[in-house]
């Protein structure tokens, strides 16, 4: 049984838990959704209670969500090399195939790429699932609400004057109706 007090490091080394923390992770997203950029204080307790009880993983929800934050991290590095010409990543394997000189030379341009060299992610198909379809890899706070609305700068601004006082200096700013 893996345990993790409150201030020491979890070991998130065995892969079943991680899979299990990133599916329940998702499911609780569809269920609930977010705060922000992160789960609801609810679901982060649903997910310390899956890996509980499936696993005997016992961990904080700040443990969770620096495991989080790293693995986001490690998919942030990953997916740029899957998209370089030249199929250097195999998904049937996921694998990157560079030679170390080629790791070095990514790795002084990418510092985050380097977890990736000697570890691959694992289970690419869950990041996709729960970083790519709400944006969190550029760092969007989005809490659910619609984002079809036209931005402030979109919207035209007329300026009126105020009314009674003909003071040319004080204007009345108003969002122009279309």
């Amino acid at each position: 049984m893996e345990q993790s007090s409150g201030n020491s490091r979890a070991s998130w080394k065995n892969m079943d838990v991680v899979k299990t923390f990133l599916e329940s992770r998702i499911q609780e997203i569809s269920l609930n959704g977010r705060l922000g950029s992160s789960l609801k204080a609810d679901s982060w307790n649903k997910v310390k209670l899956v890996l509980e009880t499936t696993h005997g993983f016992s961990v904080t929800q700040k443990h969770m969500k620096n495991h989080y934050d790293y693995l986001k991290e490690k998919y942030q590095a990953w997916l740029p090399i899957t998209k370089k010409t030249g199929n250097i990543y195999d998904p049937a394997t996921n694998t990157i195939l560079m030679s170390n000189s080629e790791w070095d030379e990514y790795i002084k341009a990418h510092p985050k790429a380097k977890a990736l060299k000697t570890s691959p992610l694992p289970f690419p198909d869950l990041y996709v699932d729960t970083l790519d379809n709400v944006e969190d890899l550029v760092g969007n706070k989005n809490d659910g609400a619609p984002t079809d609305y036209p931005s402030q700068s979109s919207v035209p601004i007329e300026k009126k004057p105020l009314g009674k006082k003909k003071n040319p200096h004080r204007l009345n700013w108003t969002l122009k109706r279309r």
